[in-house]
C-alpha cells in the first residue's frame, strides 16, 4: 500500500518501522529470560533490516511495485523440483 501511495505514506512507514524496533529494544532491556532475550535480539536485527530498507525505498521515491529498487528488494528461488520460495 505504501509503495503504491507513496511519499508521505512511504515516510508514515518508515516511522511506524522506527517505533516497532524502539519498543522490541525497551524489552530486550526488561528483565526477561535468557532464551526471550535471544528470540527479541534476533527479531531486533529483522526490523533494523527493515527500517533500513524502508528508508531507502523511501529515499528512492518508489512509487510502483515494478520500480526496480523494490524489485530488487525481493527474494524468489525456483528449484527444479518444482517448489518455489
Amino acid at each position: 500500500d505504501a509503495i503504491i501511495k507513496g511519499g508521505a505514506a512511504m515516510q508514515a512507514l518508515f516511522e511506524k518501522r522506527r517505533e516497532e524496533l524502539l519498543d522490541v529494544v525497551k524489552s530486550v532491556r526488561g528483565d526477561i529470560t535468557k532464551m526471550l532475550r535471544k528470540t527479541l535480539g534476533s527479531l531486533v536485527v529483522m526490523d533494523v533490516h527493515n527500517r533500513d530498507i524502508t528508508a531507502e525505498l523511501a529515499d528512492a521515491n518508489i512509487t510502483g511495485v515494478l520500480d526496480f529498487d523494490w524489485q530488487a528488494h525481493l527474494r524468489y528461488y525456483h528449484h527444479a523440483d518444482g517448489n518455489s520460495a
